[in-house]
């Protein structure tokens, strides 16, 4: 016949689980510094449709668990910019000084290179100052080598990297409580910037009137003036802005 046995003391334990769940948040303390701004309007949904995600953290893994991995991030850029192709094409306008519209007061590219008016080097042996406007017959201000906005301006790669600038984007939104159901959720008067660090090269080229021949003089308000140049150096920062408008 079969018995069962008790031992009557009930052996305890506590046992406790923790959950680590890591958060990504805002981690840039302040904006780039910049010298000017270009402020270019575009509707709520063409903000939101910029700045996407993919592969994001869905509620059942707070319970399940899953593996560390950033969403991955795609910030098309390009798509902004192509609704503003009038403001890059001005912008690098040499007949044109500033930009029209909300943006009439901050300089174009010719704007700014008109302002470079000192700092010149590069001629010694005769003073490009002394020479009188009398002597000055024509100006040409010839095209700008380099980019122009929109080519600047193109969509960076799609990135998971943590600290990765998408990622980076993505954590401010996160922070601004600018998501919702997996996708950005701005509002009229939200931006997102972007920034350009131009680094501006301008020559003053000095060819004498009607004569021809390597090394050709001229004497010009008591000077022996012959052709060469003289160059000149800024650093400018633009911030371009891109801002959600109201509805109408």
């Amino acid at each position: 016949m079969s018995s069962a046995l008790h031992y009557q003391s009930v052996f305890e334990e506590d046992i406790a689980q923790t959950t680590d769940i890591k958060l990504a948040g805002q981690t840039n303390t302040g904006p780039v510094t910049k010298t000017d701004t270009i402020t270019l309007s575009v509707s709520v949904e063409q903000l939101n449709a910029a700045l996407t995600w993919t592969g994001n953290y869905v509620n059942g893994d707070r319970t399940l668990g899953r593996a560390e991995a950033f969403p991955t991030v795609t910030f098309d850029l390009k798509s902004l910019m192509d609704l503003h192709a009038s403001v890059s094409a001005d912008f690098s306008d040499v007949t044109k000084d500033t930009l029209s519209g909300a943006n009439s007061e901050v300089d174009t590219l010719q704007g700014k290179f008109k302002k470079i008016i000192e700092g010149f080097t590069g001629i010694t042996s005769w003073t490009p100052a002394n020479i009188p406007l009398e002597a000055v017959v024509k100006v040409v201000n010839n095209e700008f080598t380099g980019n122009t906005l929109a080519q600047t301006l193109v969509s960076p790669a799609a990135s998971s990297t943590a600290g990765s600038y998408p990622v980076n984007l993505y954590e401010q939104a996160v922070a601004a409580d600018k998501t919702k159901n997996g996708g950005a959720d701005f509002h009229a008067g939200d931006s997102i910037s972007v920034y350009i660090r131009y680094s501006l090269e301008k020559t003053r080229a000095y060819v004498l009137d009607g004569l021809q021949g390597a090394g050709a003089t001229a004497t010009i308000a008591g000077m022996t003036v012959e052709d060469d140049s003289e160059t000149a150096t800024q650093e400018k920062i633009y911030e371009v802005k891109f801002v959600a408008a109201a509805s109408d």
